[in-house]
């Protein structure tokens, strides 16, 4: 048996209440080495604000690509060996 094995990554998925501290928390990961991803953001970059920059009742029609991307986005960092936290 030759070599080390490689290292896997670590994937830490954040759930919670709003202003329960996910984003400090995942703040502090990114400090420690993770890439920070979070669909929310993408959402906002993506469309602005929903109910003022996009109209109400097409925030899952709107979602669906983003969280797809994000999806591929961990996939790909996954692979690559990175820890990623999922804000």
């Amino acid at each position: 048996m030759g070599g080390d094995a490689p290292r896997k990554s670590r994937v830490v998925l954040m759930a919670g209440m709003p202003g329960a501290g996910k984003t400090t928390l995942a703040r502090a990961l990114v400090a420690a080495g993770f890439t920070r991803l979070c669909p929310d953001e993408e959402m906002f970059r993506r469309y602005g604000r929903y109910g003022v920059d996009f109209p109400r009742g097409q925030f899952r029609v709107r979602e669906a690509p983003v969280l797809e991307d994000v999806a591929d986005e961990l996939r790909r960092r996954v692979e690559a060996g990175a820890d990623v936290v999922v804000d």
